[in-house]
């Protein structure tokens, strides 16, 4: 008869009703809008709640890389009176990302919860949620106009999904816009010598070959190199781009399988298609993939033929050396990297590895006045805005690695990239650093001063 306490956690979605709203307010391209789309509807079928979102431009210098059009162009007139919300409405709402739901303690106090485009049980905590999405089912639901509808028709009259397989490449902003100026992105795109060596490994497997990507040389060139199918050659000529990506959305949600980097655009075609979606190193041993990249480098190899930009050649040169250059000697990869700054010689993060391997191979005064080039204001790019936009944090381990060995330079960033990040930091470690006797003086006068600051603070 005695009093029992039972202690219990409550599900996030439990602490939703018919009268809460969820919206998204994003200015990023078409794959990840619709993404973004699909979670708060799914989150208002489940709950009964409300699902709203914007529809802003996007700047004219993004969209280069990105499909996008007027919302009149992407829905129809019944979906947008229903869903779309001015931004001005929206800046007016008190808003709790559905990150820190899991936290709050009265969701009624906020005007509308604020939903990402990551998939939803990356969101909060309750895992079960996941086994009650359709995804499917969400988007079907959205209502496109008939020029969309029309791009969807002819993608889906040319598969069919039994031994097909989708090969999504990317590039884009990774390979030619700002992202390619560090390396937090290079999951995202499939370079070019696993490209050619994914294709080969699917026709053995007698599957039809179907290649996705931005960059149109590159994928015709590889297709007919390989004997297999670029997306855009069985789309509409007279498609707008915002066709163009529905279609290719469309085409690839029809394959049996997608074969991708990191992507959202190919996460949301498996996602509408209900397919599976792999990374590309679920295929290929390693040692396949080493391979791979000497046979792509050889004079008759992918990253020598004509329909390879120096964009593409530097940034698959450069996705080898981060992912599997740790087997590497250290003056094959400063070869790698110094041709890699001939292909893109602004490229500053390139500069930075260059930096880091000089240093590896102990050329100390020769790594630090390469990297003391980056400290320039008249840059664009320079350390300041690495650090500012949080470039340099996929490439923390090999610059702590130069400052543990006394490099005063390699010490700033480090201090730097901690202030940023708000880290823990440990002032003798560095104070230790400006005793050490080969430092650069310009050098030690940069870290000195970072760390006169925190000392200041």
């Amino acid at each position: 008869l005695c009093t029992i306490n039972i202690l219990a956690k409550e599900n996030v979605i439990d602490k939703f009703n018919k009268n809460h709203m969820f919206v998204v307010n994003r200015k990023d391209g078409l794959g990840e809008r619709l993404r973004s789309i699909l979670n708060v509807i799914l989150l208002s079928q489940i709950t009964g709640g409300k699902s709203r979102f914007t529809w802003k431009s996007i700047p004219s210098h993004q969209r280069v890389f990105h499909s996008f059009s007027t919302k009149e162009n992407i829905f129809n007139e019944e979906f947008i009176e229903k869903n779309i919300i001015d931004e001005s409405t929206i800046n007016t709402m008190q808003l709790i990302p559905l990150l820190e739901v899991d936290h709050a303690t009265e969701v009624d106090n906020f005007d509308a919860v604020l939903v990402s485009q990551n998939l939803l049980h990356t969101q909060f905590s309750d895992k079960s949620l996941i086994t009650r999405l359709d995804y499917k089912g969400a988007y079907e639901s959205i209502g496109f106009s008939d020029r969309i509808v029309t791009a969807q028709i002819l993608a889906k009259e040319i598969i069919e999904k039994n031994r097909t397989v989708s090969i999504h490449l990317r590039a884009g902003d990774i390979v030619y816009g700002v992202h390619r100026i560090t390396n937090s992105c290079v999951p995202k795109v499939v370079p070019a010598y696993i490209a050619s060596l994914l294709i080969d490994y699917f026709k053995e497997l007698d599957y039809q070959v179907i290649v996705f990507g931005q960059d149109e040389d590159f994928c015709k060139g590889i297709c007919k190199d390989k004997g297999v199918l670029y997306s855009q050659d069985l789309c509409n000529p007279r498609f707008s781009e915002d066709q163009k990506a529905i279609f290719d959305i469309t085409l690839m949600s029809k394959s049996e399988l997608i074969v991708a980097g990191k992507s959202g655009f190919s996460t949301l075609a498996g996602l509408v298609g209900d397919v599976s979606v792999k990374y590309f190193d679920h295929f290929l041993s390693y040692t396949e993939v080493i391979q791979a990249f000497y046979d792509a480098i050889n004079e008759s190899g992918t990253l020598n033929r004509d329909f390879t930009s120096p964009l593409m050649k530097s940034y698959s040169i450069m996705h080898f050396l981060i992912m599997y250059g740790d087997h590497l000697n250290v003056d094959y990869k400063i070869k790698l990297i110094k041709f890699c700054k001939k292909l893109d010689e602004k490229n500053t993060f390139i500069q930075i590895m260059k930096s880091v391997y000089l240093f590896e191979n102990g050329g100390y005064s020769e790594s630090e006045l390469e990297i003391l080039e980056l400290f320039s204001p008249n840059l664009d790019y320079n350390i300041y805005w690495l650090v500012r936009d949080n470039k340099l944090n996929y490439f923390l381990k090999p610059i702590r690695f130069c400052a543990e060995n006394g490099s005063a330079v390699f010490a700033a960033i480090l201090l730097m990239c901690n202030v940023h990040n708000s880290t823990d930091i440990d002032i003798k470690f560095y104070e230790d650093i400006l005793l050490k006797t080969h430092n650069h003086e310009v050098g030690w006068n940069l870290l000195n001063n970072e760390i006169e600051k925190i000392k200041g603070l």
